[in-house]
């Protein structure tokens, strides 16, 4: 054998060794192995929330989870606006539903909710026209708002923004005038989502 062949059987071995060596260890630090999805958990601030308090809890599936927001005894609640916030670093918002809402589902009715910067969804769900706001009595569902978890979190709050930003009116039978009701007579109270692997 010559010393060119020598090296070229030499140099093949080598590269045969080390790849050995790699796949005995485990392919080089377990990148084969499944990765664990995440799981959410949403624990609301006020799970018994009282009079003149909008709120959030939430169900969820897997990494999945929808934020129910809800009214809680307003009379005449005609409709509200906000800006939802979180941390974007675990969470993503994908999108809402008006299923089953206090206000319906009609022409009569305005929903919308929108990311309008790394976590901040603005929010309106509202009636319209010349109409009388429904007295709502106990706890009950305004609108879905959809997420995913992202990340694993020990701790990501869900709020709704500051009070500048968000409002809730009411109107009793026309022909009387619609008003806004005072941000300190409301508690807004949201809720923290965990997330673990």
């Amino acid at each position: 054998m010559n010393r060119k062949s020598l090296h070229r059987t030499t140099g093949v071995a080598l590269i045969v060794a080390l790849a050995a060596s790699a796949f005995a260890c485990g392919g080089g630090g377990g990148s084969n192995d499944p990765v664990q999805p995440l799981v959410a958990a949403f624990v609301p601030t006020s799970p018994n929330p009282g009079a003149n308090t909008l709120s959030m809890t939430a169900t969820t599936a897997g990494a999945a989870f929808s934020v129910q927001v809800q009214v809680t005894t307003i009379t005449n609640f005609f409709g509200t606006g906000f800006r939802l916030t979180f941390n974007p670093a675990s969470a993503s918002f994908s999108g809402f539903s008006a299923a089953g809402s206090l206000l319906g589902a009609g022409a009569g009715t305005d929903f919308q909710a929108e990311l309008v910067a790394p976590g901040e969804v603005a929010v309106a769900a509202t009636l319209q026209g010349q109409v009388e706001g429904v007295d709502v009595a106990g706890t009950q569902l305004l609108v879905t708002l959809n997420f995913t978890a992202t990340a694993v979190t020990s701790g990501n709050p869900f709020t709704f923004g500051i009070a500048s930003e968000r409002v809730v009116t009411t109107c009793p039978t026309p022909p009387a005038a619609c008003t806004n009701v005072p941000d300190a007579s409301l508690t807004w109270s949201g809720g923290t989502l965990t997330a673990s692997r």
